[in-house]
């Protein structure tokens, strides 16, 4: 694994220095979502740097309560301490409207180094968790948000989709926010369940980031690339389908062939939307 190194992000009036593996350039110019199983997904990703899937959630004695440190054993997904451009999108959103976050609670799903989460911290959220299922990613965000001077606002959990949200977490949050989580489209329908369980309601907002990609598929065995971001269809399908929640792409950024267009998309019940 590449080894981390500090960077500076700028947003407006404010700046975050973090430790990553990867920034945004050279990250940018990954053009697939991956719709394989976990080990084909990794195995795939090894010339650019990927890292088992983690055991943090199944490994015996592991901890994976939210809210609680991360304690036992993990194999670090190191794509987690990357830095992609949906996460840079996220906090350029997050700078030109502050009361979306300000003196609210906030969660960041799927975080890995939790950029976006620490921004709201930096410009005034009551509370921003970030969250991701791998316990070394969450030590190390929570090393951040010390590093950052936002301990007493920011901090990390560990929060797996696929478990329950856990007491303190249901209904806690004004916002739900991720970016570029929707790489794999059998995540989706956690990644929905997960969201709509954290939020408060009914005013409360998901706000997602999204580059839009190429897929790789398995058709009969062999894998091939479509022009067509399956992940982000599953999506759309999925919420179509949700009782609850609603969609409105609040901006799309075009950009010539793939990857796609950057989207920022909310979520929230009919009452949450603004007129």
């Amino acid at each position: 694994m590449d080894e981390l190194h500090p960077e500076t992000f700028e947003f407006g009036e404010h700046s975050l220095t973090v430790q990553v593996r990867r920034s945004t350039a050279r990250t940018s110019n990954f053009k697939l979502t991956v719709q394989v199983s976990r080990k084909d997904l990794f195995n795939s990703l090894q010339d650019f740097g990927g890292a088992p899937w983690s055991s943090s959630s199944d490994d015996e004695g592991a901890e994976t309560r939210a809210g609680d440190a991360p304690t036992g054993p993990s194999d670090l997904d190191a794509l987690g301490l990357d830095i992609w451009p949906a996460a840079i999108t996220l906090c350029r959103y997050i700078t030109d409207n502050p009361d979306m976050v300000r003196d609210k609670r906030v969660i960041e799903l799927g975080a890995g180094v939790g950029l976006p989460g620490l921004f709201s911290a930096k410009v005034g959220a009551a509370q921003s968790i970030i969250s991701d299922y791998d316990a070394a990613v969450v030590a190390h965000a929570n090393g951040q948000a010390v590093a950052c001077g936002l301990g007493d606002v920011a901090r990390a959990s560990i929060v797996d989709w696929k478990a329950p949200v856990v007491d303190g977490f249901r209904g806690a949050f004004d916002v739900v926010m991720a970016a570029d989580v929707l790489y794999m489209s059998f995540l989706v329908p956690d990644l929905l369940r997960t969201c709509y369980a954290c939020l408060n309601k009914p005013f409360g907002k998901v706000l997602l980031t999204h580059q839009c990609r190429q897929s790789l598929v398995d058709q009969n065995g062999e894998m091939v690339v479509v022009d067509r971001d399956v992940s982000f269809e599953t999506f759309k399908d999925e919420v179509a389908k949700h009782e609850k929640l609603c969609m409105r792409v609040i901006s799309e950024t075009p950009s010539k062939g793939f990857p796609g267009p950057m989207m920022i998309i909310e979520l929230a019940l009919d009452a949450a939307f603004s007129p």
